[in-house]
């Protein structure tokens, strides 16, 4: 007997679930290539989520890549769009035919256990974004940036495969440096001396949070945005632990039983690094300082603090810049969210037998 456990069956793409099933149960869900086909590329992902080069809204200028060039000559957004993407209260739902086709087969295989059915006594986690500004230096080297990328990929031309995989690694290039900007400008441009709306944001929350009693995670991709944080927290006084990816396992240990223990109010974290695997239920406050492409990645790391021995609620807090790339970030979560939640979604119909002829017929299509 096979069995597969996981907290994350799909993390970036419906590939990993293919893939379990593959391994539990050979051929159920056909061939990889038969299952990018039905459902892959069926399914994908609403345009308007997944499409980061889209005009941001209300934005006074386009704040991601021409959406021409990005999905159509790079192929950077490739999926199709078979769904719906909205409900009446503004929370990303994601719903087609080919996704309920699959919920159906896989739904009579899983067994889904969430926090709250089984931690009944778990208090509370509430989600919450932040919206920040950019100053004026960091506005105009956002926007100086972006007319260049814009520039560069309007110039491209038709192109062979081989060319396209090459363009679509420039296009996450391009993407990196905006969300470093949106971060600090200081994390691309190496002379600049102005400021980020997003450092003073998260400054005044932990200020403001650590006067209130409260007690903070804050997470972060860049290592060296945390070294900038550590500057400013040293210039005002304020004392934190510090984890990355070169902290020995025995000091994280030993810097993690500190903080349960109450010996500090604030833990920098390095999210690739300390995003699992540590148990933080000392704080009750998790700052996402920038968001990761991936939920899967930064609902792990607020997790540090919302599992088993926590008697708080814990408020999580994303940072996201304004009218930025940061925005486009957020849905393309949001969507994969909702992509997963559709998936694993409560049965409305018992197994195998809510499929139709057709959607039985269609499993031996090639």
């Amino acid at each position: 007997h096979r069995f597969a456990m996981t907290g994350t069956p799909v993390e970036n793409n419906l590939i990993e679930l293919w893939s379990i099933f593959n391994f539990i149960m050979p051929g159920y869900l056909g061939n990889e290539q038969n299952f990018r086909r039905n459902f892959v590329q069926e399914i994908g992902l609403p345009a308007e989520a997944g499409n980061l080069s889209a005009e941001a809204d209300n934005s006074p200028a386009e704040a991601g890549i021409s959406a021409t060039n990005a999905s159509e000559k790079v192929n950077a957004s490739s999926a199709k769009t078979n769904g719906t993407f909205a409900n009446g209260n503004g929370t990303p739902v994601f719903t087609s035919p080919r996704l309920e086709l699959l919920r159906r087969l896989t739904a009579p295989f899983i067994l889904r256990r969430l926090k709250s059915e089984v931690l009944t006594e778990l208090p509370d986690k509430v989600e919450s974004v932040v919206g920040c500004g950019m100053t004026e230096e960091q506005r105009a080297v956002y926007y100086a940036e972006l007319a260049k990328a814009r520039l560069e990929v309007n110039s491209w031309h038709p192109a062979d495969k081989a060319e396209e995989n090459r363009r679509r690694i420039m296009i996450l290039s391009l993407l990196t440096r905006l969300r470093q900007i949106c971060c600090h400008p200081s994390l691309y441009l190496e002379n600049y001396d102005g400021g980020s709306g997003k450092l003073d944001m998260a400054l005044t929350l932990i200020e403001e949070s650590i006067e209130g009693g409260d007690r903070i995670l804050l997470f972060s991709q860049y290592t060296s945005m945390l070294a900038i944080l550590r500057r400013h927290l040293n210039e005002r006084g304020y004392t934190y632990f510090y984890i990355d990816g070169k902290t020995p396992t025995a000091e994280r240990l030993e810097l993690t039983e500190a903080f349960n223990r109450g010996e500090r109010d604030l833990f920098l974290i390095s999210l690739r690094a300390g995003g699992t695997g540590l148990n933080l239920t000392g704080a009750n406050t998790v700052i996402h300082y920038d968001p990761w492409w991936n939920p899967a990645v930064t609902n792990q790391a607020t997790d540090r603090a919302h599992r088993i021995g926590q008697d708080k609620e814990v408020n999580t807090l994303h940072l996201i810049t304004a009218h930025s790339i940061e925005e486009r970030v957020r849905r393309l979560q949001e969507a994969k969210q909702s992509l997963l939640d559709g998936i694993l979604a409560p049965q409305t119909q018992t197994g195998l037998a809510g499929l139709s002829l057709d959607d039985l017929k269609s499993l031996l299509e090639p």
